[in-house]
């Protein structure tokens, strides 16, 4: 974060985006370069949210609506077209600062989400988790697994395609201190609650624990996995218009580029 409004101070001329910086520095052909790049990884996270909203959702009908498996409520085409629709008035707005409501919403779900977790482990203790030796959890090894943990990482603190988006939603108060106060702020949060949701659900499930952690949510039936997957519905629901807008702005750029060489 601090190198990007670093190169934005030291650009020749004003810019206030990755593509007009990459425009500055390498030419039109970054403009393309930087915009697709963002395009693919936004569209992909995009999907992997609906997905992971409508199977939620699909299990939460299954197990609470007595529904058998063929009635269209527990199936996940209709839960990805109703979050659909409820987003699209959210994901057509302008400025990231107009989401505002958004932000406290996702941030007080999180909350609670991370809270059930820390009673559910007061209360219930590990009984789920039948591990003798705890001490296996901070032992590392070197594996493809590793591997697939740091990039699991690059990916949750990407917030690159969101960075100038933000910078410039600050207003009367946009300057690079308060940028990077911003980001400190953001990634502590995050930090906070990647670590604390770990440890939590590494004890409370043991080494049987599935690579998402609310599969093994889904197989609780409790009043504590039930808010778990109401409450993480709202986090991912509340994610897709932060993920939408630098994708649908990628989109823009690339079709006003190609029509108009605005930049």
């Amino acid at each position: 974060g601090f190198l990007y409004l670093r190169c934005k101070d030291l650009s020749p001329t004003y810019v206030e985006s990755l593509y007009e910086l990459g425009f500055v520095t390498l030419g039109a052909a970054s403009i393309y370069f930087i915009a697709i790049l963002c395009l693919i990884s936004g569209i992909g996270c995009i999907m992997i949210y609906f997905i992971v909203f409508g199977d939620i959702a699909a299990s939460l009908a299954v197990q609470t609506s007595g529904l058998g498996v063929e009635s269209i409520l527990t199936k996940r085409l209709f839960y990805v077209m109703a979050l659909a629709l409820v987003m699209t008035p959210l994901c057509i707005k302008k400025h990231l600062k107009e989401m505002k409501l958004v932000s406290i919403l996702l941030f007080c779900a999180i909350a609670i989400f991370v809270l059930v977790f820390i009673v559910q482990l007061s209360v219930n203790g590990t009984a789920q988790n039948h591990d003798s030796n705890y001490i296996q959890y901070y032992d590392i090894e070197l594996n493809m697994k590793l591997i697939t943990g740091f990039n699991i990482i690059v990916l949750a603190y990407a917030y690159q395609v969101s960075l100038f988006p933000t910078y410039n939603s600050l207003g009367s108060n946009k300057s690079n201190e308060t940028g990077i106060k911003a980001i400190m702020i953001g990634t502590s949060l995050s930090f906070l609650i990647y670590v604390t949701l770990g440890v939590l659900s590494i004890y409370i499930f043991g080494t049987a624990l599935h690579p998402s952690v609310l599969t093994d949510v889904n197989q609780e039936v409790n009043v504590y996995s039930y808010i778990i997957r109401v409450t993480f519905l709202v986090v991912l629901a509340c994610h897709i218009p932060y993920v939408f807008f630098p994708t649908k702005e990628c989109f823009l750029i690339i079709v006003d580029e190609a029509r108009n060489q605005s930049m």
